[in-house]
Formats: C-alpha cells, structure tokens, sequence
C-alpha cells in the first residue's frame, strides 16, 4: 500500500513538471504589420450648373462668390488659385477682372474666393490645376449697366430717384441716386444678380398727384412705366438674372 501511495504521488506530480517545463510564453514573439493609407484629396469648384454650358448673371462692379470643396476634409490650410478666361481667350487681372483666391482651411471641406468683373463679356473660372484632374467650371455672363430715368411735365415740382439693392427695402445698398432740380433725371448704374427696387422721393412733400414717367433702357431694350407721385413710394421691381438662352434680362414688378 505505501509502495502504491509513493507510485500515485509520483504520478500526479509528473505532469505538473511537464506543465511548468512547456510553459514557453517569453519565447513568443508577435509580428504587426502597419500599413498607411494615403488619402487624396480631389478639389473642385461648386456650382449649381445643370449642364457644362451653365451660366451666372454678373453685373459689372460686383463681387461674385466662387465656392470650392474637396471631396475629403483637409489636413491643414489650403490655397486655391483660379484661372480666368474671357470670351474663349486670356482674360486681364486688374484690367477685365479683380480676384480673391479661395482658401479651404483645416479639417474643412469647402471655402470660399470671389471675383468681380470690371468689363463685359462671357467668362470662365477654373482652378489653375496643372494636373488637369478637375476640369469643372464657373461660367459668368457680364451684363451691360443699366439707364434709368424720370422725366415729368412742370419743373416746379422737384423729384428724385433711388436704386436699391433687394425687395423694396430701406437697409439696402443705395447703388444710384439723384439730387437734380430740372424735370428730367438720369443716372445709369450697374444691376447686381437678383433684386433691385426703384424708389421716388417727392422732396418738397407736394403730394401734387404728377404724372412722372420712369423709363429703364437696359442694353437697348426699353421700358416705360407710368408714376402718379401722390407721395414719396416705391414704384419699381427689378429682377436682374439670364434668360432661358443665357443672356442678361430683366423682369419687372411695377408697383403703382
């Protein structure tokens, strides 16, 4: 029996050694493999054109957004610069056009340049990419300035005339204006893209019922409209944009 007991011992204790001497852990050595990924970073002008032939109403003088995007965020600041034709050939910074290159700033996706346009004409931006990859667009047509006169009988009443920049409103930008004592007044004036209204000022307050007569000579297209100045009003929407076949057109809100 104790032969037996000092045989079970033995065995139970053998496999203990042979657990303790496979234990081989501090010889494991674990291989990671890295791998980097490049992202590249696609930069393209955002326009609303439904074709390639798409274009914007420009009106001479005025600044002109030019929204660009890459297709992923950037991973520090980045500059674009564009390149501008007019009328399918070289245009002139500072002699055709003014421009703000565009910047896209870290972890963003989309910034903003503009252009302003100081001659008429039919003009294209891209993004001066000497790669060619993105070959996308911003067609501008440039319209011509706008003539818009008063003209009424009796010079004794005294009338002037006022552009504002959007819907009837006051807190907009006065583009032209007129501070004359005959009984014909002008000024001629370029039309921001959308929005302008026409505002008469009775400046001696006669409230005299005038017929005044406001006529709108827009690149040799004519219109007249009819003014009853019983007081200081508004009498005139214009909405400035291009028509179906991409030329400059106005349309008209007449008010009296």
């Amino acid at each position: 029996m104790k032969k037996f007991n000092k045989i079970y011992k033995l065995l139970l204790v053998l496999p203990l050694i042979f657990m303790v001497g496979c234990d081989d852990s501090d010889d494991i050595v674990e291989v990671l493999t890295q791998t980097t990924t490049t992202t590249v970073n696609t930069v393209f002008i955002e326009t609303n054109a439904t074709h390639d032939d798409s274009a914007r109403y420009a009106g001479l003088g005025f600044s002109n957004t030019i929204t660009v995007g890459s297709n992923n965020p950037v991973s520090s600041d980045l500059a674009v610069a564009f390149s501008v034709t007019k009328d399918g050939g070289a245009a002139v910074d500072g002699s055709d056009y003014t421009i703000n290159n565009a910047v896209i700033l870290e972890s963003e996706s989309f910034g903003t340049g503009d252009i302003t346009f100081l001659e008429l004409g039919r003009y294209e931006v891209r993004i001066n990419s000497p790669s060619g990859e993105v070959n996308n667009k911003e067609i501008f047509v440039v319209a011509p300035s706008a003539t818009i006169s008063i003209e009424w009988d009796d010079s004794y009443y005294d009338y002037d005339h006022y552009l504002f920049v959007g819907n009837q409103d006051f807190d907009g930008e006065i583009i032209a204006n007129t501070f004359g004592t005959t009984s014909f007044e002008t000024f001629t004036a370029s039309l921001p893209e959308g929005k302008t209204s026409i505002y008469i000022d009775d400046y001696w307050n006669d409230n005299a019922s005038i017929p005044v007569i406001l006529t709108v000579d827009f690149g040799g297209n004519v219109s007249t409209f009819d003014v009853i100045m019983d007081k200081d009003k508004w009498v005139l929407v214009i909405d400035a944009g291009l028509d179906e076949d991409g030329n400059p057109a106005l349309t008209f809100t007449d008010l009296n």
